[in-house]
């Protein structure tokens, strides 16, 4: 994918009605009006659904069904995937289009978690830095599956991934 982020704090799915329409949104833009969505767990059953953006409603009961833990939405058009990690984050790979409308109309949640109180916030790069410290927290380089520093430079650059963990 040409372009690419990451968005944290990210919960395993678009959670809110105004998350849900910032990815419509930004899927109209590359001519999408769907999606798949497909669980990525080791003990998940590998279909992949297909979904319209026309009611959040009955995306969320549909996602109260299944146990989405890591799942992946994907365009039907092979123009924009978000992975979402059940570690709070996401990544996206997509157009330019589609992640210029997604950057500014996605709305990250902070608070207690998904079901409680938080406050809905634009994206912003410092949000990584908070990804950062939950990684080294959670997975020390000794215990890590993946590379902290390749993540970041595939969804921020190189350049700016050094920047960002010498942040840090």
């Amino acid at each position: 994918m040409p372009s690419r982020t990451l968005i944290y704090p990210a919960w395993d799915s678009p959670v809110t009605e105004s998350q849900f329409a910032a990815v419509a949104d930004a899927a109209a833009t590359v001519g999408d009006r769907g999606f798949y969505i497909e669980l990525l767990t080791l003990d998940a059953d590998t279909r992949a659904w297909r979904r319209t953006f026309e009611d959040h409603r009955a995306y969320d009961e549909f996602t109260n069904r299944v146990n989405l833990m890591e799942n992946a939405m994907f365009s039907p058009s092979g123009k924009w995937g978000i992975v979402f990690s059940f570690d709070k984050h996401a990544v996206v790979g997509a157009t330019p289009p589609f992640l210029e409308t997604l950057r500014n109309e996605f709305r990250v949640l902070y608070g207690t978690d998904r079901f409680g109180e938080y406050e809905e916030r634009p994206l912003v790069d410092e949000d990584v830095l908070g990804f950062i410290d939950l990684c080294r927290w959670l997975r020390p380089p000794e215990r890590a599956t993946w590379s902290l520093p390749e993540l970041l430079a595939q969804c921020t650059g190189l350049a700016r991934a050094g920047e960002l963990l010498a942040g840090t």
